[in-house]
């Protein structure tokens, strides 16, 4: 029930939540937009080691987050 693929290309209305997994180097210009617009906005992202330049700007847009799995827990 997806809305559209290009979530750059919409208006998320402020009573959605967008749920988007962009590629790493999409991240940052993501987070800027969607923040921009007003929307809440639930985003899966790694969390790499060093620390991109993306980090600060997810971590002060957050209200909340949770760790799905770590590199060793995932099934082989």
């Amino acid at each position: 029930q997806a809305a559209g693929t290009n979530v750059s290309a919409q208006n998320i209305p402020p009573d959605e939540n967008a749920f988007v997994f962009p590629p790493f180097v999409l991240i940052g210009p993501l987070v800027k937009l969607l923040s921009s617009q007003g929307c809440s906005f639930s985003i899966v992202m790694p969390d790499l080691c060093p620390c991109k330049f993306w980090w600060p700007l997810v971590e002060r847009s957050a209200s909340s987050a949770f760790r799905v799995c770590l590199k060793h827990e995932m099934a082989k």
